[in-house]
């Protein structure tokens, strides 16, 4: 380890805990860390040279010796397989098969409903890209969704210079501002997935792929900023796994919301080709994409990484954001893809979009447990010391031994973790 580097690499093995729990513990070797694995109800361990801590979730912490144990710096991997988990599991399956009975009754009913261009173009054999005569470009629509757009995202700015200047952080800003990046993958996406931007004249600030882009496209991208920020702030705060699954159930009602009343406003972007799950204007198989590899994965990251990511590295946002969405996309986006880009039967396009929503749902849980290092079924897990996953194990254990040898309240959670 870093604190001993003479020290040999070898297999540990643990003596009976002095207490009524009767849990065997063993470690193994990792770099740069040895993990102990173990569970004892509820709790979390660490082990630091002749030290035994405990911590438990309600923040209680105390020491005691245990000087048969000597080592460097373990992480702890505690997974709580509690009923509750297990209950959750079933919750998350059953709804998922109701929400695509009743995905597929409203698709439907409103089959019919502002049907969008679905003409095949004969030498590419994949849907034709439709022109401003059949979407017209208006100029008012766009002006206001700019003034609106803009404000949202200057609202988070703010907040994030604000961070800046009274903490001396910049990974806040650099997450927010680092969503003006999305407009590169974003013409990717649009190609794949069959989005028209109206063009115009004067209103055009990059062409990628024969398409031109506007200031609603660079805009809109910087109000998804705050989406961005709120949640890498939100995970800051350490919130229980209910809390994250709530968060994003609330920056997907927010997109489709938000997405909704610009496809109805028009004039701006529009949707073609054999679109799955569109109820209204906006096809529901962009809203797990967009929520997860615009708003969620790289607030993640920035969390995850933010010990890695300070002073001048934060501006690596810049690179991670459009990474992450483009990860996404290529994640559970396919199926989509290939019914959009083709001509199918109506149930498979269906089939299809509500594939890509449940690989979006495992997207979802295979971050928070590899990432945020959550149990993501169990919706009773509080967050606690233990659970951040940013800081080195040893830094955790050394920052909390001090304050308690400095007399702070064995109740106090250290702040600097």
């Amino acid at each position: 380890s870093r604190h001993r580097p003479d020290r040999p690499v070898r297999n540990w093995s643990f003596p009976e805990p002095r207490s009524a729990c009767q849990t065997k513990y063993t470690a193994h070797r990792t770099d740069p860390a040895v993990t102990a694995a173990g569970n004892i109800g509820r709790s979390s361990i660490y082990y630091l040279h002749d030290d035994y801590l405990l911590i438990d979730y309600i923040s209680q912490i105390r020491l005691h010796g245990w000087s048969e144990i000597e080592m460097s710096a373990v992480a702890a991997d505690v997974v709580d397989r509690s009923p509750s988990s297990k209950s959750t599991k079933r919750k998350f399956l059953v709804g998922y098969l109701l929400f695509s009975i009743v995905a597929l009754m409203a698709a439907w009913l409103t089959r019919n409903f502002d049907p969008l261009p679905t003409e095949i173009h004969p030498h590419t054999r994949t849907p034709a890209i439709p022109g401003n005569d059949t979407f017209s470009y208006n100029r008012r629509n766009t002006i206001i969704a700019v003034i609106l757009l803009g404000a949202v995202g200057l609202t988070g700015t703010v907040f994030a210079v604000r961070e800046l200047i009274r903490r001396k952080r910049l990974l806040p800003l650099m997450v927010s501002l680092s969503a003006l990046m999305l407009i590169f993958p974003e013409v990717a996406v649009d190609v794949i997935g069959k989005v028209y931007y109206p063009t115009d004249d004067v209103d055009n600030i990059i062409t990628i792929f024969g398409r031109q882009m506007g200031m609603f496209l660079f805009f809109a991208f910087f109000g998804y900023g705050v989406f961005n920020f709120l949640t890498f702030r939100m995970l800051e705060r350490r919130p229980t796994t209910r809390m994250i699954w709530l968060l994003l159930l609330t920056a997907a009602a927010g997109a489709i919301v938000f997405e909704e009343v610009l496809q109805w406003a028009g004039g701006m972007y529009h949707y073609y080709a054999d679109q799955p799950l569109r109820f209204l204007y906006l096809p529901q198989w962009w809203t797990p994409a967009n929520t997860i590899g615009v708003a969620f994965l790289p607030a993640v990251i920035a969390y995850r990484f933010r010990e890695r990511f300070r002073g001048w590295r934060a501006l690596l946002m810049f690179l991670v954001t459009p990474c992450s969405m483009m990860s996404v996309y290529g994640a559970i986006a396919l199926p989509s893809w290939v019914v959009i880009n083709g001509r199918y039967p109506w149930v498979i396009d269906q089939l299809a979009g509500l594939l890509t929503i449940a690989f979006g749902i495992v997207l979802a849980v295979f971050i928070i447990r590899i990432l945020l290092q959550r149990d993501p079924f169990d919706l009773t897990e509080p967050a606690t010391l233990t659970d951040d996953p940013a800081l080195d194990p040893c830094e955790i254990t050394l920052r909390t031994t001090n304050r308690i040898r400095s007399g702070a309240p064995s109740s106090e959670t250290s702040d600097d973790a």
